[in-house]
């Protein structure tokens, strides 16, 4: 260890101490250790911006007297807040991304409950595989319609910025 004495302002002394980083430990698990902790409060922000949205869709849900989902209000507000840039991509995007990747494992219980309740829904099955195919072209043909609107949008506006 090497000290080194600096003077500060108003002619007091302080002392750096530089601590040499073990050779063994170099690129293994401890920098592993260290990258990951160093990330882990970014990704606490963003987890905590998500919640801050998802409690006050909540409240929406419970104090607006309309038959939508808190979910729905949740998907709304992020929406409008990431188009007026209120929230930036970046402050929830990793998080976000990892809910995405995660995703399918969400829907693994109720999906295992669904089959073990077959001999309930088993008369039905053909009305079921009908209501999904129909609901997945509306959802489809909704989604590529507004995606669609947004980009005429965009380019209109772009056009008179030009």
């Amino acid at each position: 260890m090497a000290d080194a004495p600096a003077s500060g302002a108003g002619g007091s002394n302080i002392v750096w101490v530089q601590v040499p980083f073990p050779a063994g430990l170099r690129g293994g698990f401890f920098s592993k250790a260290v990258f990951l902790f160093g990330g882990t409060m970014k990704y606490l922000k963003q987890l905590t911006i998500i919640l801050i949205v998802s409690l006050i869709a909540e409240a929406m849900g419970y104090f607006i007297p309309l038959p939508v989902p808190a979910s729905v209000y949740g998907l709304i507000l992020m929406f409008i807040l990431l188009c007026t840039k209120v929230i930036k991509l970046e402050a929830v995007e990793d998080v976000a991304d990892f809910l995405i990747k995660v995703m399918p494992f969400i829907f693994v219980a109720p999906t295992v409950a669904l089959m073990t309740s077959f001999d309930i829904i088993k008369g039905k099955v053909l009305w079921l595989f009908i209501m999904c195919f129909v609901s997945t072209i509306a959802v489809t043909a909704v989604t590529g319609l507004v995606a669609q609107l947004i980009i005429r949008i965009k380019k209109k506006g772009g056009k008179k910025n030009a």
